[in-house]
């Protein structure tokens, strides 16, 4: 019976999730970013510089769209390296 290996399967999920993301968010101007942002800010989303408030919120929500982004894949793919190897050891055992 072959054992789950569930850091290759979650590797692989992180990866594949940021990496559609990542392309749905530069590819398209459908705007993930814009959509976090509005949930992020709300009312303040992009307010104009001269009002009072706390300045502008959401400015930058695609670069930090964009680094979770690249962190998720690069965390994916780790954890499939992990468990690439984690499968070779647990090869050589049997």
């Amino acid at each position: 019976m072959q054992s789950k290996n569930k850091t290759l399967t979650t590797g692989l999920f992180l990866f594949v999730i940021g990496g559609i993301t990542l392309l749905v968010e530069r590819l398209t101007n459908w705007g993930v970013s814009r959509l976090i942002g509005k949930l992020y800010c709300g009312e303040r989303y992009l307010q104009a510089a001269g009002q009072v408030g706390d300045g502008t919120c959401g400015f930058n929500m695609d670069m930090v769209v964009g680094l979770v982004c690249f962190l998720l894949c690069v965390t994916g793919l780790l954890l499939l390296v992990i468990g690439l190897v984690q499968k070779s050891l647990w090869k050589k055992k049997i």
